[in-house]
């Protein structure tokens, strides 16, 4: 079953956003999750660099297009790291008033490429952030999930058993700002989805992500029950 080793995570009203690791694994896989806020018009683009991997993006959820506020949360993932890396960066284009990111490193895990299941969702009226149910027919699914918002605090969340990462959260333009991530590792074939409950009603914007899962063990060997037999036949 893969593992997380390490994660880290960072916000500020500039970019580049720089996240701190410890050096990465050689070939492990980095999974990175980011929140824009803006005072105003929507941002443009995120773009992510660093951490010895190739970055993918999974999903791009998006919420107003200015001049109220507006903002931006999307999954990014790389694979196969170079090994030795420590950090990764986060651009923003655009106007903005704040980011916020968490990247986690798994380690005994190969994503079998873009995700089997993505969605989306933002602010509705309610003071529950839920990013939408996906359905995944993969038997062991990696599920990463994150949410964003302005003027509230957390009440609760994550729910349905995902794992919480550290909150990311500021004070920018008169409002407080917040970032929520979560994972839940080897769920089962089906639906999946998590929801975070605010004191109030703020804005919020909250994607959801799931990666089928292809496992290696330390030798390097698939996970199988089929065992190589070298015959050797004398004349």
């Amino acid at each position: 079953m893969p593992n997380p080793v390490q994660q880290a995570g960072g916000n500020g009203t500039a970019t580049p956003l720089s996240l701190t690791l410890s050096a990465v694994g050689a070939a492990n896989a980095l999974i990175l999750m980011v929140y824009v806020w803006n005072q105003g018009a929507a941002p443009s683009t995120i773009t992510p660099s660093g951490g010895g991997v190739t970055w993918v993006q999974d999903q791009h959820t998006t919420i107003g297009a200015g001049p109220s506020p507006s903002g931006m949360c999307d999954i990014w993932h790389g694979l196969n790291a170079s090994g030795g890396a420590t950090s990764v960066s986060v651009a923003v284009s655009g106007s903005f008033s704040w980011v916020a990111a968490t990247v986690i490193e798994w380690s005994g895990l190969q994503l079998t490429g873009q995700p089997d299941g993505k969605n989306g969702n933002l602010n509705s009226g309610s003071g529950t952030a839920d990013p939408g149910a996906f359905t995944t027919t993969n038997s062991s699914a990696l599920v990463v999930a994150c949410a964003g918002e302005s003027g509230s605090t957390l009440s609760s969340g994550p729910t349905s058993s995902f794992i919480a990462s550290t909150e990311q959260a500021n004070f920018i333009s008169g409002q407080s700002t917040r970032f929520e991530c979560a994972y839940l590792d080897n769920a089962s074939a089906g639906s999946h989805d998590t929801t975070w409950t605010w004191a109030g009603t703020p804005g919020w914007i909250a994607t959801i992500a799931g990666f089928g899962e292809t496992v290696f063990p330390a030798i390097g060997l698939p996970t199988s029950n089929v065992v190589p037999v070298l015959t050797v036949q004398q004349w």
